[in-house]
């Protein structure tokens, strides 16, 4: 049993360390980002929350695109969450926290969990970035298909703008 900056370097510490991190990581990602990442389910919530419009004569669905990636990658996350989760409780099994002082393992969770964060965001990322149906656009048959009627307005893409100018101004944050 060696010493790194007053770490032992028994595998049980390392694997307890490990399995909380992970369930850290896992259980603050489920409080964020629980979600399906099924397009069919993705899309309902999506309405539930979005404002969509309808172009006219051209039957074409006006929507933030943006906010409809967003539910995407917050579903993944929560994906992600789940099994942290699970690989925290099975490390678990192989560690322990006898030997050490115990500021020093809350320390090293910490940043473990924030580590593990980091990956989850980044793997979601490319994998969101790769998926083809995400950038889709949503179209009536899909809402037709998946039995939704939303709330759609018909208006110009125009009209569209400039009320959306009205309540969030012209950088599109609300003031």
């Amino acid at each position: 049993m060696g010493l790194c900056i007053g770490i032992p370097l028994d595998y049980t510490i390392w694997f307890y360390i490990a399995s909380v991190s992970l369930q850290l990581a896992g259980a603050l990602l489920l409080l964020l980002f629980v979600i399906s990442t099924k397009r069919s389910k993705v899309i309902r919530r999506f309405l539930s929350n979005g404002f969509i419009s309808n172009s006219g004569n051209t039957n074409e669905l006006s929507y933030r695109e943006d906010v409809f990636k967003n539910h995407f990658i917050e579903a993944y996350l929560g994906k992600c969450s789940f099994l942290y989760l699970g690989m925290g409780y099975l490390f678990g099994v192989f560690g322990s926290n006898d030997t050490i002082n115990r500021f020093l393992i809350l320390i090293l969770i910490l940043m473990g969990a924030f580590l593990f964060i980091l990956i989850a965001i980044g793997i979601v990322k490319l994998i969101v970035s790769y998926r083809k149906d995400i950038d889709q656009k949503i179209t009536n048959d899909e809402l037709i298909e998946l039995g939704i009627e939303p709330d759609i307005s018909t208006m110009s893409n125009a009209d569209l703008d400039s009320i959306f100018e009205e309540v969030f101004g012209s950088d599109g944050t609300k003031e």
